[in-house]
């Protein structure tokens, strides 16, 4: 996949409704993220004062169609982001999540000068640990037991990649 192809955009009013079905939905959340109970409006909220509380959200892009979104969620009191990536099932396996993986580490280290970027993944999710670690992030350790979803326990693995660590990313 060419990440010329790909962008990642800041959303904006009349993208509410994608951000709000991506955080709801079932079917794009996928069986190893819970879905979020938020209304419209609150995301509507969240999107106006983004910046001020260093919640970065973007749309993923695909020739100017919405197929995800991916955030850096500044966490101060450990000087660290939390990011994440979540695509439309229809996109999904086709090496569009290393690119837009790639991209937003990029973003976060240089627009927004990380220091560290740190990422949250059930154990189970396969897929998205080959992305993390094609990205250069590291297994640094196991949440056991930490989230019940749909009736099953998962174990939660947290990645890392430092800005001293960083290495460029052709997917």
């Amino acid at each position: 996949m060419s990440s010329s192809e790909l962008a990642l955009v800041s959303p904006e009013v009349q993208d509410v409704p994608f951000l709000h079905s991506c955080y709801v939905s079932r079917d794009i959340r996928g069986s190893f993220q819970p879905c979020k109970k938020v209304s419209e409006e609150k995301v509507t909220c969240d999107v106006a004062t983004s910046l001020d509380a260093h919640r970065f959200t973007f749309i993923v892009k695909q020739e100017m169609s919405a197929i995800g979104y991916a955030y850096g969620h500044y966490i101060p009191a450990f000087d660290h982001f939390e990011v994440g990536v979540t695509l439309l099932p229809s996109v999904r396996g086709k090496g569009i999540g290393t690119a837009v993986h790639a991209m937003l580490v990029k973003t976060m280290f240089g627009a927004y000068k990380a220091r560290r970027l740190q990422a949250f993944v059930s154990t189970r999710n396969l897929a998205e640990i080959r992305v993390l670690t094609k990205c250069g992030f590291t297994k640094e350790g196991v949440l056991r037991r930490v989230g019940l979803l749909d009736g099953v326990w998962h174990d939660l693995a947290i990645y890392g990649l430092l800005a001293s660590d960083r290495r460029e990313v052709i997917p």
